[in-house]
Formats: C-alpha cells, structure tokens, sequence
C-alpha cells in the first residue's frame, strides 16, 4: 500500500491502529490518544513522522515499531505511553528524539519496554531536530 500523508489530530482511537508493508509519504498523528495496540511494520517513510503530544493508553498490547526504514526525522517529543514500547530492527535514517532527555521528552515504562536494534541517532538534541524540521518546513513551502 502506497499513501502519501496519513494525518490526524485531536482524535481517539478505540480500536487498533495497524501499517503494516506500506510505503508512506509521512505521518502525522499530533496529539492524539489510542487506546488499544498500535502497529507500525516493515514499512518506508519517505518524509517525517510525529507522535508529538499524542497518548497510548496501557493495555496488554502495547506500541510496536519494528523493521521500518525512516528516511527523516521521527518525533516523539511530549508522547506519552502507559504501557510497554517495542521499538526494534528500524532504521532512523535521520535520528529520533525517542531517548533525548528534555522538558517535553517522551515518557515510556523502561523496564518493561524492548528497544534495540536500531539504527540512527535515538538521542537527537533540539538543535539538531530544529535543523531538520526547518528544512521539511522550507521544502514543503516552495
């Protein structure tokens, strides 16, 4: 499956929330809650994601991104999970700020959560984040 954005704000999500072999142009789920799993495998994202602000809510699921190629920047500052993440086997072409300790970080169960594998920067500083998301914004509004 080919998408170009897959976009929502605000929204709450009572079922799951699957991708799965998909090639997508960008992702952008800002401040949103899901209450059951969500999935994100085997697929390329060609632009940006962002999880800011957004809530998963704990359940015997839990977030799983696994085997994914991300050609830009992944953001998931302010995201908070109550329940386990698996974050494996990706490739954050351009870094994460998954594990970059700031006021806004991202808060997930460390102890129970399976996050290894990956390649890329899991520790983007702001400046280096802000340097990335200027440029999407500038390509975008040309």
């Amino acid at each position: 499956m080919k998408n170009k954005l897959i976009k929502g704000e605000c929204l709450e999500f009572n079922s799951n929330v699957s991708f799965e072999n998909c090639e997508i142009e960008s992702i952008s789920f800002h401040g949103i809650k899901i209450n059951e799993l969500f999935t994100l495998k085997n697929c390329v994202i060609s632009n940006f994601m962002d999880l800011s602000c957004s809530r998963f809510e704990p359940n015997e699921n839990h977030f799983i991104i696994a085997n994914n190629n991300f050609n830009n920047v992944v953001t998931f500052e302010d995201c908070n999970f109550k329940s386990a993440v698996e974050i494996v086997g990706n490739n954050f072409n351009k870094g994460t700020d998954l594990n970059t300790v700031k006021q806004l970080g991202c808060y997930y169960p460390v102890k129970d959560s399976i996050i290894n594998n990956n390649k890329g920067n899991l520790k983007l500083t702001e400046k280096e984040e802000s340097v990335l998301w200027n440029n999407i914004a500038y390509k975008n509004y040309i």
